[in-house]
């Protein structure tokens, strides 16, 4: 859990993972985020992040 607790903002889905080999990827808006978060998602995203 984090501490104090942040509520997760979409920014978006990676596209193209498996053709990038340097799996470097360009954030265009990130607002005034103070931590960042990837969650593993079902293909074509879901509603809210999978926080299990």
């Amino acid at each position: 859990m984090l501490t104090p607790t942040l509520t997760p903002t979409s920014i978006g889905l990676l596209n193209d993972f498996t053709k990038n080999p340097a799996k470097v990827f360009a954030v265009e808006t990130t607002g005034d985020a103070q931590a960042f978060g990837i969650t593993l998602e079902p293909a074509g995203g879901s509603a809210t992040p999978t926080m299990e």
